[in-house]
């Protein structure tokens, strides 16, 4: 219904380090490094979330109707609704929730935080705001938008979420719901994911 609108490469492209970040630099479709380099560290990382105020979100709720739900390549663990249903794919790095009302959890890794987004069909993103979420225990970078379908009910709301809790193991989300409550319930999983240390 909204076609497809993912995070890529958005905002700052730190060529310089976080400095750059400040002073506006961007490269659009490309990591933080831009590329080249040495990639962007978690404590950078950090820095570039902290510019922004801190998201205001409900506490995800502790209940038996949410269940524990693994990233991929074995990052970590997300606490999801029951009723998300997790959609097969051929992406080692991807994994993608669902309800029956549209709303949806993806999270992949990557080495790096992805800093931008792609669209695609007849969807136009009204952009709502930026915030700092605790991810594995370093500030993550969030955005949150507004989905405009073709249609007057057509309207869904979203958010990205670029977190680098450690050097080299970034965790970026994606959720959407059909409210704004229901997608700030979705980033509180997201702010609740338990990252595994490595080796385990």
């Amino acid at each position: 219904m909204f076609g497809r609108v993912r995070r890529a490469a958005r905002l700052a492209a730190c060529l310089a380090g976080v400095a750059a970040c400040r002073s506006g630099a961007s490269a659009v479709g490309t990591p933080p490094s831009g590329g080249a380099g040495p990639p962007i560290t978690a404590a950078d990382w950090e820095e570039v979330a902290r510019l922004h105020a801190a998201c205001a979100l409900p506490a995800a709720p502790d209940s038996a109707a949410w269940t524990s739900r693994e990233l991929p390549l074995g990052a970590g663990a997300i606490r999801l609704p029951r009723h998300f249903a997790e959609r097969p794919g051929g992406e080692r790095r991807l994994r993608e929730w669902m309800a029956g009302d549209s709303a949806r959890v993806e999270v992949w890794i990557a080495p790096e935080p992805a800093t931008g987004l792609a669209t695609s069909g007849p969807v136009r993103p009204e952009f709502e705001g930026e915030c700092a979420l605790r991810v594995g225990g370093r500030l993550a970078e969030v955005t949150r938008l507004r989905l405009l379908g073709p249609g007057a009910g057509d309207t869904a709301y979203a958010a990205s979420v670029a977190a680098l809790p450690r050097d080299g193991l970034a965790i970026n989300a994606w959720v959407e719901g059909r409210t704004p409550a229901a997608r700030d319930l979705l980033l509180a999983a997201v702010a609740g994911i338990a990252v595994r240390a490595p080796g385990r």
